[in-house]
């Protein structure tokens, strides 16, 4: 399916709006001279998991993650709903787990802990962190640590 391009258009007269402007126009914006200035759902989508990467380890609210990307709540949704199939609070979690457990499969046991690299991903609550990475995972964040240390112990 092609996102750039706007939906297929109804017969005339099918749509509640009345200004002409597609029914996307959040996602659409007319520049100046009346063309559409048109922002995919996957490129706005993309700008809003990159400043989520940027900011992991900021807690960053819904509000804020809308404002910078420059529409409304609903469409920040919509858009990482159509994307990912997950809201942009559900992507931003599994994100940082992703991140999380990298940074664990990669780490020097005898230099980071568990808690040191949680809150460099935005856990400050270990306990729901651990909760959380064990259901995605189906390991311990210090289960992930010592099997992986050993395997690098064994080179």
């Amino acid at each position: 399916m092609d996102l750039s391009r706007p939906p297929a258009s109804k017969a005339p007269g099918d749509s509640a709006r009345t200004d002409g402007q597609a029914a996307n126009s959040a996602v659409a914006p007319r520049d100046g001279r009346g063309r559409d200035a048109r922002v995919s759902r996957r490129r706005l989508v993309q700008r809003a998991a990159e400043f989520l990467n940027s900011h992991a380890a900021e807690g960053v609210r819904i509000g804020d993650l809308s404002r910078v990307a420059g529409v409304s709540e609903r469409t920040l949704r919509k858009a990482f709903h159509t994307v990912h199939g997950v809201s942009p609070k559900q992507f931003d979690l599994r994100e940082r787990l992703f991140g999380a457990r990298r940074a664990l499969c990669e780490v020097d046991a005898a230099r980071k802990t568990v808690t040191t690299i949680a809150c460099e991903f935005g856990f400050f609550e270990l306990g729901r962190f651990s909760r959380a990475y064990k259901a995605a995972f189906g390991e311990s964040p210090s289960q992930t640590i010592k099997t992986h240390a050993v395997v690098r112990g064994a080179w």
